[in-house]
């Protein structure tokens, strides 16, 4: 969805565009760039790249650093509670339901609606 390649070369077309000094003096576009880099913009950005950038956004919207394996535990929670543990253990790709257990929160709203019905 998201290309590490993509967002560099459209960087770069933007730095051209913005560029003060004529094209005429100094560097030419593209002519101060190593010939072979040690590092290549990948096709997809890795889950450590992703996290990064959000805990980074975090910091500069000055709200509270998540990471993406939150997203996870969320939809956890959200299958468990609309179709069981074992519609969301297959969903999740888990060998056994207890590994989903772990992921997803408490239903806290079933248990006071069970204390309410024994008194």
């Amino acid at each position: 969805m998201f290309s590490p390649a993509e967002a560099v070369a459209e960087r770069r077309e933007a730095l051209t565009a913005a560029r003060k000094t004529p094209l005429s003096c100094g560097n030419s576009v593209g002519t101060n760039r190593r010939r072979r880099p040690q590092r290549k913009p990948r096709n997809a950005y890795g889950t450590d790249t992703y996290g990064r950038c959000i805990r980074t956004a975090c910091k500069a919207a000055k709200v509270p650093a998540w990471s993406p394996h939150r997203l996870r535990h969320n939809a956890a929670t959200m299958l468990e509670r609309e179709f069981g543990l074992d519609v969301a253990a297959i969903i999740l790709g888990h060998a056994s339901p207890k590994i989903t257990r772990l992921y997803a929160e408490r239903d806290h709203a079933k248990a006071l609606e069970v204390i309410a019905k024994i008194g």
